[in-house]
């Protein structure tokens, strides 16, 4: 992750080269548009990349985050494809497959073209959690359990058409059951406190978050168990 995140920092540092503009930019502080939460792992990969390319011997110029969350994406990706100046002082944040899949499913103003990628700075592979006291072990017992309770066992993650919601969907194909996939509106963080709260049974989310989030104080709060 460590790596990933410096060579996103040295593609922004150098995003000049690929820009018809002046060899002063920037001349006043960048914006970056992340359509999650503060505190989830888009925003908290964000704010490190962007900390980094700001220093004086980079750009040598702040670049702020502006946190516009909702509906797995959605809120934050229609205003940067419909509202955002094309001005090389607005840059955004977007992960994939999310905006990919949501575009396919419809009901957004923005397709996979909408956007011109400059970096990749991380690759956060999806977990499933569940709270410390779960009698789940494995995904074993949570399939069994699936099989034998049919859209019963709940489990949340980030909104639908998400990386999260695509594996919870994959993993239904896959094992041939049914569950109920609970999308939050807080994004990655708030869908990790819910299965903490026991508010659901187990949850899709981030290795990054849950890895982060997980810990209370010196305790384990929940466990990744695939």
């Amino acid at each position: 992750m460590k790596h990933l995140l410096a060579g996103a920092a040295m593609a922004l540092m150098s995003l000049t080269g690929g820009m018809a503009i002046a060899e002063d930019y920037p001349e006043r502080p960048i914006m970056m548009m992340v359509s999650y939460g503060a505190g989830g792992a888009t925003d908290f990969q964000a704010r490190i990349v962007t900390m980094t390319a700001g220093n004086e011997d980079a750009l040598g110029m702040p670049i702020a985050i502006i946190n516009k969350p909702g509906a797995g994406g959605r809120v934050g990706w229609n205003w940067f494809a419909t509202q955002a100046e094309a001005d090389g002082y607005t840059l955004g944040a977007y992960n994939i497959p999310h905006f990919i899949a949501q575009s396919i499913k419809g009901g957004v103003e923005y397709s996979a073209d909408s956007f011109e990628p400059i970096a990749n700075w991380g690759a956060d592979p999806a977990v499933f959690v569940v709270a410390k006291d779960s009698p789940f072990n494995s995904m074993e017992d949570v399939v069994n359990y699936a099989k034998e309770n049919p859209g019963k066992l709940t489990f949340s993650g980030a909104g639908l058409f998400v990386g999260h919601h695509i594996a919870a969907l994959q993993l239904e194909r896959e094992a041939g059951v049914k569950m109920a996939y609970i999308p939050t509106k807080g994004g990655g963080a708030a869908a990790m406190k819910a299965v903490i709260a026991s508010d659901v049974m187990g949850g899709v989310n981030n290795l990054s978050d849950a890895f982060r989030g997980g810990r209370g104080n010196s305790d384990q709060c929940l466990r990744w168990i695939a």
